[in-house]
Formats: structure tokens, sequence, C-alpha cells
């Protein structure tokens, strides 16, 4: 008599990535080979590549004009300056946090619409 193992093979597909409309927002990548990351190319690179991300932002703030015209970088900003940037950069990441997790729940919604069809026409055979 023989015995015969089922084997079961489980086709799995990678998750699809959703596409969201794209809105001005800060990206700044910073990588172990980036300049932005290397200590010797400047104390205030990631001012500067900060600067060059502002317009691409919705809370343009016209104060950041100042950056190019002081030459000291960011240790030479006075304070209500730096809390301008410091608003800025929070408003910023709150915002991509916020994408993030609608992003999250529109494929969690998207997975569930498929288990449902699939259970859906499972029950129709």
């Amino acid at each position: 008599m023989l015995k015969l193992k089922k084997k079961t093979i489980e086709i799995v597909q990678p998750p699809r990535k959703l596409r969201m409309p794209m809105k001005p927002s800060l990206s700044l990548s910073i990588t172990p080979r980036s300049p932005l990351f290397d200590p010797t190319h400047g104390n205030d690179t990631w001012l500067k590549a900060l600067k060059s991300c502002i317009p691409k932002s919705k809370y343009l703030l016209q104060a950041f004009d100042c950056i190019d015209k002081e030459g000291g970088g960011y240790d030479h900003l006075d304070s209500s300056m730096k809390l301008k940037l410091l608003n800025f950069l929070c408003d910023e990441i709150k915002e991509a946090k916020e994408r993030l997790v609608a992003a999250k729940d529109k494929e969690k919604c998207l997975k569930q619409k498929k288990v449902d069809a699939i259970a859906e026409a499972r029950r129709k055979i």
C-alpha cells in the first residue's frame, strides 16, 4: 500500500504599490554615500539641501529666503528663524505620516475587498 503525501503550493503575489497622487512635499534622501551624510562635506549642507526642497513644499515660507542671505548657516540664524524652521519640519513630517496612514488604510481596504471577492466567487461555485 502506497501512502501519498499531499503537497500544497501556495502562490504568493507581492503586494502592489498604491499610487498616490503626487503632492508637493519635502523629500530628502540621506544615504551613507550621500554628500549630506559626509561630515567633511560641510556643516550646513543639510540646511542647503532643505532650502532646495522648500519650494516643493506646500508650507512655503518666505522667511526662509534669509538662508541664502546669511552665510553663517544654522548657527547664525536667530531663534525665531530656528523656531520657524522647526515648525516647518514638523508640519512636513506630520503630513507625510498622515499620507502614510491613509495609504495603509487604503491598502487594507483593498485587501479586504479582494478577500471578499474571492469568498463570493467560491460560494458561487
